[in-house]
């Protein structure tokens, strides 16, 4: 599994869908910790990102597996992955189709870049943002054909024509362009932003490369 640490882009949703007013007090460690100490340390390494994908992927299956062929999750069903608290639906109801939902709630910047001071510095507006992975996959193949993914570093969509298999992705500055750049190949954008905490950061790191590993022509992960 290729973990890289990239980022999604801004789709045309609008992102203000996803906040949610809900405010959440949190202590970040020592005042006098030195805040780029605090930001690094909520950075997720590539061996967590893996762990948690393997876990979060482990749980999909086991819900694929037991469901009936016209069931679906009762409720969401909570997944522990570090520090976030992630959310799985699954809805086998739909014909020749598999339908996965994953969302988690976290919390807004802890800190954001001042360009008057040249530095971090602490964020006074809190918030929760709803971090979201919508995936359809095909009975047949169990390939992604459709997706849609919403995080603290972006959104995009994904379909993927089943007949002809040709593949597209749209977003505000994220293109897709196959055989060429894969979404989970532009290292230059990463998936986890400084300035978020690590549950923040898990969410948008696994969320993301689990989207761009689906997207492939021959997909790195299975879910079925």
């Amino acid at each position: 599994m290729n973990i890289s640490r990239v980022q999604s882009q801004i789709n045309p949703y609008n992102r203000q869908k996803n906040e949610i007013s809900t405010r959440r007090n949190v202590t970040f460690g020592s005042e006098a910790k030195n805040i780029n100490q605090i930001i690094y340390s909520q950075m997720v390494t590539k061996d967590e990102a893996v762990e948690h994908i393997l876990k979060l992927t482990k749980k999909i299956k086991f819900f694929n597996e037991i469901l009936g062929k016209n069931d679906k999750t009762s409720r969401p069903v909570l997944v522990k992955l570090g520090d976030a608290d992630v959310f799985l639906n699954v809805d086998k109801t739909s014909r020749n189709k598999v339908k996965i939902n994953l969302y988690s709630d976290t919390n807004s910047p802890m800190y954001i870049y001042s360009f008057e001071q040249g530095a971090y510095v602490p964020n006074p507006e809190k918030y929760l943002f709803r971090q979201t992975l919508d995936i359809v996959l095909n009975n047949k193949d169990g390939r992604m054909s459709n997706g849609y993914l919403s995080t603290v570093s972006g959104s995009m969509v994904f379909e993927r024509n089943t007949k002809s298999g040709q593949r597209a992705a749209s977003g505000d500055r994220f293109q897709l362009n196959p055989k060429l750049y894969e979404c989970n190949n532009r290292e230059n954008f990463p998936a986890q932003k400084y300035g978020f905490d690590k549950a923040s950061n898990i969410v948008s790191t696994v969320f993301f490369n689990m989207f761009s590993f689906l997207s492939k022509v021959k997909p790195d992960l299975k879910l079925m």
